[in-house]
């Protein structure tokens, strides 16, 4: 998939970057990214779901470090997914919530996404 960060009042493009998720059945997601390097996040994990229609919810967490290793706090990302009419893709739109090592909310961020099915 390819995320794009938004300036959450205008919608203004901020910079994009590539991320894979797996939604398995059941109703839990993985999700890995390309935006932090891998020693300071750890991959998301979460929960979809289907509203209807072609229309899902999908959320996970991740937890954040500094260069250090020291842990920083962690991130929640929500969106509302749009599944394409052949299931082989999607768009969502939707937010990041980021969190201080003491659970505090300190910035809240949005987003969009085009998801293709990798095969």
């Amino acid at each position: 998939m390819q995320v794009t960060l938004r300036n959450c009042q205008t919608g203004a493009q901020i910079r994009t970057f590539p991320s894979l998720t797996t939604f398995v059945a059941g109703g839990t997601t993985f999700d890995s990214t390309s935006s932090i390097p891998q020693a300071q996040k750890t991959p998301g994990h979460g929960v979809w779901s289907h509203v209807g229609g072609n229309i899902y919810r999908f959320s996970f967490k991740s937890f954040t470090f500094d260069p250090g290793g020291n842990f920083t706090g962690w991130t929640k990302i929500a969106h509302e997914a749009t599944l394409g009419s052949n299931a082989a893709e999607y768009t969502s739109t939707g937010t990041a919530e980021l969190y201080n090592a003491s659970g505090t909310l300190f910035l809240t961020g949005c987003s969009t996404t085009t998801a293709t099915r990798f095969e």
